[in-house]
């Protein structure tokens, strides 16, 4: 599911941005080519919430490094697209809304972070019933 998340955040950005910004899927190192943008995913919970259904709060903090040092002015529009671009992404064949959404530009890097918080039901595994006569259970 996280992996979901962390495509549909990348396709939303190559979406938005266009095909000229390498989109990372995790830690960057500073010296990688720039501008580009970094996806992490920030200590996700899974909790119990009512019977099988679980609340899972899966934090994430895009990170943009702009193509020139003390780049502010370079931060700004790229905030406000990000804003617009990430609040409702595609998982799988599903639509998903983010919430809590904040950012912040600081030592030459811009950080947005975005919760993609889902409820998800598990579902107890069922024996195979290969070889058994309903009619039979039916009927006795």
């Amino acid at each position: 599911m996280t992996a979901d998340i962390i495509n549909g955040i990348k396709n939303a950005i190559i979406n938005e941005f266009g095909e000229n910004y390498t989109v990372y899927t995790g830690p960057v190192d500073p010296e990688v080519s720039k501008p580009c943008f970094s996806v992490l995913c920030e200590n996700p919970t899974k909790e119990l919430y009512l019977g099988r259904k679980y609340i899972v709060k899966n934090p994430f903090c895009i990170q943009y490094l702009p193509s020139a040092t003390g780049a502010y002015e370079e931060c700004i529009p790229v905030m406000e697209k990000l804003y617009t671009c990430l609040e409702i992404i595609t998982m799988g064949d599903d639509l998903i809304r983010g919430g809590k959404m904040e950012s912040e530009c600081k030592d030459n890097l811009l950080s947005f972070h975005i919760n993609y918080d889902l409820f998800v039901y598990e579902m107890e595994e069922q024996e195979n019933m290969d070889g058994m006569d309903f009619n039979a259970a039916v009927k006795g």
